[in-house]
């Protein structure tokens, strides 16, 4: 995520740069582009969390889905991402 994320920055930077932006308003609008990106991402992961549940008939608790969407750290998303296809219950990708 962090080549992407450099990757990103150095687009919104090598266009200001060409537009004539000054470095201050360079550096905000790669900061706020970073955030959405990520904010966007993490949303797409917990998403994914939850279909592959639903799509393997697990059912999902209004409870679940509120903790899975709520989840803001990417290494937790992974690991509830790889659990997934392993349980017979939602809640156990919580374990």
């Amino acid at each position: 995520m962090e080549s992407l994320l450099a990757e990103g920055r150095a687009e919104c930077e090598a266009r200001a740069e060409a537009e004539g932006w000054p470095e201050t308003l360079v550096e905000a609008w790669a900061q706020r582009w970073a955030q959405g990106w990520v904010k966007g991402w993490v949303k797409g992961q917990a998403k994914s969390v939850l279909k592959h549940l639903q799509h393997r008939g697990v059912a999902v608790s209004d409870e679940v889905r509120e903790r899975v969407m709520a989840c803001r750290d990417e290494a937790t998303l992974d690991r509830w991402l790889f659990r997934a296809p392993h349980v017979s219950s939602a809640e156990e990708i919580f374990d």
